[in-house]
């Protein structure tokens, strides 16, 4: 292998390697549809964002350059999605306020 195609393999490579891809399963028999909180080392073009209809929240850095992210998302029984932060368009995310009454809204806890 000549030198040009070394480089050249090496500016694909990191080509490659400049977007944030996140992969989320769902394993159990149950589907899922709520908040699932992640690590990723590659900040999102945005602080809050939707791709692939999932939306994104990304939350405080628990590392040098890692940061914890929170998807909204909805997954079936078994299903297994793979998705790139970098092709996410901006959302606008707001904190709402908690309810008056958490028991009642949230139900009482069970064992």
């Amino acid at each position: 292998m000549n030198t040009f195609n070394r480089l050249l393999a090496f500016v694909v490579l990191c080509f490659t390697c400049t977007a944030q891809i996140v992969r989320v399963a769902n394993f159990s028999g149950n589907t899922f549809d709520g908040w699932k909180r992640c690590v990723v080392d590659v900040s999102p073009p945005h602080a809050s964002g939707e791709v692939e209809g999932i939306t994104y929240v990304v939350g405080r850095q628990v590392g040098v350059d890692t940061r914890v992210i929170d998807l909204k998302l909805h997954l079936a029984s078994g299903e297994v999605k793979s998705f790139a932060l970098a092709a996410s368009t901006p959302k606008p995310f707001a904190l709402k306020p908690l309810p008056a009454n958490p028991l009642e809204f949230f139900g009482t806890p069970t064992i």
